[in-house]
């Protein structure tokens, strides 16, 4: 068990050091990239500071412990936006300057807000920081029956989905276009399925007590995966498949092991990569130098090359919106065709492209929004909202099976902000997939309650009849 424990004056010093080393490393920065001209110069300081602020939060909440949201986050942060700086050459794309500035300062704003959020939730005089745990299987009855019902749910809500539609979008000969077309009017549905089906799968995995049990959710996986593929939803296929990578993974051993998390990215860059070829080709390849250079490009680069837009229109061309981004996204839940926020920058940017808006990342958003103060002040608040969720989940290092499929279900989905922005993530994934993992847990414990209740009522004599 790994447990640490620092004296809370010894945490306030380290707190301390901690916040000036963030920054004098972002002014350092800034001034390296007023004066560096090149490239490769900024992408070397950039990754100076990048590997300074992740071996800082390493050593306080280890990048793999991934049942913690903020952990979840940082690694969410890293592929999508980091490594991405280091693929642009193959791309011959420039970023400009500021970018590497705005990227640094909104990781260190967000493990400085972690911090000190670990901190300012501390009640005792000793900082206790839970970076390991240890599951626990528990008998509950009922929980792989019902979570059975809840994934055939899932996957009646896909079907009826398919055949409101009357095709399988990824099967058509222009999938990047007409997915979105076929869609129109039916778009809840393939969400409700994927809700039904992370309570469902993530649950069975959890409570599986035998060799065949677990077999079976592997085949609700596969399933699952290939259906919500068929819909055309890579993404929410992939965050299905490390969801419960990372169950299965603290069920059996309670931690992320190195070699099966390679295996699993080994699996998602050539799913990425493949599927990306097939849905604009409508063919498959064994090219895979084409293969990889379309996941890299998915993966990695194409976050930044839409900041990149962000911060050269914003605010020379277009004015900070102030908030009206949220309001966008917000108005999406109204009846009728509603696009998202992702859509309207598109068009802002005059990007033309197959498929369907662009992300515009958290930093971009609270960049487009906010200026630079956002991002600072943005980047922290949810450093400390990130933690104290994390604090409300894990209480203990011993868990059970519950705790990890809970704490599974909003990392997974919150790591999404860090290329999607917020309310988009809380409205369409969070929301949902929450509301179905509750009412799964209503029903279970209703269903308790309702079979002990027989054996709490006293038998009536025949005079009392």
């Amino acid at each position: 068990m790994d447990y640490i424990y620092y004296h809370f004056e010894e945490v306030s010093l380290l707190k301390t050091q901690f916040l000036i080393i963030n920054i004098l490393l972002a002014f350092t920065f800034a001034i390296a990239s007023l004066v560096m001209g090149t490239h490769w110069q900024l992408v070397l300081v950039f990754l100076l500071v990048y590997g300074i602020l992740l071996s800082i939060l390493h050593s306080f909440n280890n990048l793999l412990h991934w049942i913690d949201p903020t952990v979840l986050f940082i690694a969410n942060y890293i592929t999508f936006i980091g490594l991405g700086v280091i693929a642009t050459g193959w791309f011959d794309i420039v970023l400009l300057p500021e970018l590497y500035l705005a990227l640094s300062l909104g990781l260190a704003a967000f493990a400085s807000g972690a911090l000190i959020g670990d901190i300012t939730l501390n009640r005792g005089q000793n900082l206790h920081v839970i970076r390991q745990v240890q599951v626990v299987q528990r008998a509950v009855s009922g929980s792989i029956s019902w979570a059975l019902v809840f994934y055939c749910i899932g996957l009646a809500v896909i079907i009826f989905f398919f055949f409101r539609i009357g095709a399988i979008p990824i099967l058509l000969s222009d999938a990047e276009n007409s997915r979105f077309s076929l869609r129109a009017g039916s778009a809840s549905l393939p969400i409700i399925a994927y809700a039904f089906f992370m309570t469902g799968a993530l649950t069975i995995i959890a409570h599986a007590r035998t060799r065949w049990v677990m077999v079976g959710a592997g085949v609700l996986v596969g399933i699952a995966v290939l259906a919500l593929i068929g819909g055309g939803f890579r993404a929410p296929a992939l965050k299905f498949m490390l969801a419960t990578f990372i169950v299965f993974a603290y069920v059996r051993w309670s931690r992320i092991p190195w070699i099966w998390l390679a295996i699993l990215l080994s699996v998602v860059i050539l799913l990425v990569g493949g599927l990306g070829y097939f849905r604009r080709e409508a063919a498959f390849t064994t090219d895979i130098v084409i293969i990889f250079r379309l996941a890299v490009f998915r993966i990695f680069v194409n976050n930044l090359y839409v900041l990149d837009f962000i911060f050269d229109l914003y605010p020379a061309f277009e004015p900070f919106m102030y908030g009206r981004s949220y309001a966008i996204d917000i108005i999406t839940l109204l009846p009728g065709p509603q696009p998202h926020f992702g859509f309207w920058l598109k068009d802002r940017l005059g990007l033309v492209f197959d498929g369907g808006g662009v992300t515009q990342t958290i930093v971009g958003e609270f960049y487009l929004n906010f200026g630079w103060v956002g991002i600072v002040v943005g980047m922290f608040l949810l450093g400390v909202a990130f933690r104290a969720l994390y604090r409300a989940i894990i209480r203990t290092p011993i868990i059970n099976g519950d705790t990890v499929v809970l704490a599974t279900i909003l990392g997974i989905g919150l790591m999404a902000i860090v290329s999607s922005g917020i309310f988009l993530v809380l409205l369409f994934e969070i929301l949902p997939t929450m509301g179905v993992y509750l009412t799964y847990r209503f029903v279970r414990r209703l269903r308790l309650r309702l079979a002990a209740q027989p054996a709490n009522v006293p038998s009536l004599k025949s005079d009392q009849i």
